[in-house]
Order: structure tokens, then sequence, then C-alpha cells
């Protein structure tokens, strides 16, 4: 059963029991990133695998001075299969840092791991995360080589919010993105082997109209994502995933959710509409877990399993 707010989930990440008072305003969000990112929690930074190189802030050269990433390296001989991932937190917070280590575990199971930091709202309001998203898997296919990865073995995937960045930069790639600033990298197309959703923001007028969960919070989050008028917006092919045209051309997929997390239900009726247009869908439902569950697998069980299971999804597809 999902739960009514952020407040269950945060105390399980956090690993400390919080007082959860959801924001009211788009300056409690801001206020809350700068207190996140301040003081990142050891459990969530910390023991990280030492089997692989790191890379830290690599510069991918926009014009704009983003997106950058960290890069993490398997040891031994590749070309290895690659994995881009965006990370959580709403389009308003999170970090390369933050999943540094789930994305150090891919890496040690022999993928290169380009994790993006993309630009934040509600400085950088929608498209320019996702736009900044975008040019990160072109600049990956261009320039993965020097860092060990295969060009042609590429999968992306998120979390929350960052699954709902990965959905629509696979759905641009094999797809359309006329609307969307190429920052001159369009005529590099881009073939993805898989995409991985974990527990993501796939139906967004759903989750702003569904009952009992996270009300109130989720209008503070798309206002400073999508701007004051986003109930006009949330339709949007580019925003709303679900409602996208060219569902049907989208890789295999992979989505990941917990029972107890109120993006539930989002990921269940992705997983309809994605079988509906005959996409190659995997789904998998953790019981007892709530959201952000794969980020401290140490506190949640099932989380280790679900981890090893998606990589082993991963290295069937890039056989």
């Amino acid at each position: 059963m999902p739960h009514a707010d952020s407040g269950h989930w945060l105390s399980i990440y956090l690993d400390s029991a919080i007082d959860f008072a959801p924001p009211r305003t788009i300056d409690d969000l801001v206020a809350g990133h700068h207190q996140l990112m301040s003081e990142l929690p050891a459990h969530l930074v910390g023991d990280v695998p030492d089997d692989c190189e790191f890379h830290g802030r690599v510069d991918m050269g926009s014009a704009t001075g983003s997106p950058t990433a960290e890069v993490y390296t398997p040891k031994g001989d590749g070309p290895f299969p690659v994995f881009v991932h965006f990370h959580g937190g709403g389009w308003y917070t999170g970090s390369a840092a933050l999943d540094r280590r789930f994305g150090m575990h891919i890496a040690s199971q022999g993928f290169v791991v380009v994790n993006v930091d993309y630009a934040l709202a509600p400085i950088h309001p929608f498209p320019i995360g996702l736009e900044d998203c975008l040019y990160a898997v072109r600049w990956t296919a261009l320039n993965i080589a020097n860092f060990g990865g295969d060009s042609s073995n590429i999968f992306v995937g998120g979390s929350s919010a960052g699954a709902n960045l990965a959905t629509e930069v696979a759905l641009a790639l094999h797809g359309s993105e006329s609307r969307l600033d190429d920052r001159g990298l369009s005529e590099h197309s881009v073939r993805l082997r898989g995409l991985v959703a974990l527990y993501g923001v796939l139906d967004m007028p759903y989750w702003v109209a569904m009952p009992g969960s996270f009300a109130g919070e989720v209008e503070v989050l798309l206002a400073a994502y999508l701007g004051p008028d986003f109930l006009e917006v949330i339709h949007d092919p580019l925003v709303n995933p679900i409602g996208n045209s060219n569902l049907s051309k989208l890789p295999p997929v992979y989505i990941s959710c917990g029972s107890e997390d109120g993006l539930l239900a989002s990921s269940l009726r992705m997983t309809q509409k994605l079988s509906d247009s005959d996409v190659q869908v995997t789904t998998s439902i953790v019981h007892g877990a709530d959201h952000e569950f794969l980020k401290v697998p140490q506190l949640v069980p099932g989380a280790k399993d679900e981890m090893a299971r998606i990589i082993d999804w991963m290295k069937g597809l890039s056989e």
C-alpha cells in the first residue's frame, strides 16, 4: 500500500526518523536542496566499490555549462556496455554524488556508467534539464570510447524524476525531438539497447489526480519544474511519457518499483501502455519497498536482489 506522503521513504533513505512537512512553496524546495547537498549523509555516499575507476566532474562541452557527469569505468579490457544514468530528486534536487555508490556498483559489474548532473529547477525549468539529458546521451555516444565504452551498446535509465527524463530521452532518440534544442548534435543518431525506469514519474496527469498520495507536495514540485500553469503542461508528450505517441518505438524497457511506493500506479499504468504498444517490457515490483530503495540496498530487504536482476537484464541485451 503506498504511503500518503514522502515521510516514510525519506526516513528510510536518510536512515533517520524525520518529522516530514511537505513543501508549501518553491522557496521550501530550494532550501531543502541546499540542506541536502551541504550535508550528504555518510551512508549514501560511503562504502563505494573499489574495483572501478572514478572520473569526477567530466565536462561534456556544452555551451550552456551543463551537463557534467561522473564516469565510472570497470577494470579489465573493454569495450564495455554503457549505462547513462539520471538521478532523481523531483527535478529540483539530487546529484551524481548522491547516486555514486549506485552507479559504481553497476560499473563494478562490467558497465561504463555515465552519472549525469543536469540543470535543476526552479532556476532551470523545463525543458532545460531534459535537453541536458538528451545532450548527455549524444555526447556519450561520441566520446565514451575514450573511457573504454562501446558506443553501439548504450542503455539509459533513471530514478523517479530521472526516470521521467530517461524515458523522454529514449523517446526523443527513437522518435521525434524537433521542439528540443539539439545544441549542435542532432545529426548524431543514437539507438539504445534498453531503458531502465526506476520508480518513475511516467504518468504525469494521474500522479497529480490520484487520491491519497503526495497531496500538496506534487503541485509545488511541478510548479518549480513546469511553471505556475503546470496543469496546462502536464499532458505535453515531452513531460508525460505515457501520453507520447512514439511509445511503440522504444527499445526494451525494465520498470522497477516498490509495493509501497506512491508511484506504483504510474509504473503499472505504463507497463500496460507499453505492452499494448508491443514494446518488450519487464516490470518488477519489490514487496515492502518504498521510493528510492535501490539507493539504500543495505536498509531494504530485496533491494540487492533487484539490483542483480536489473544488471542481468542489461547484460542479456548487451550480448
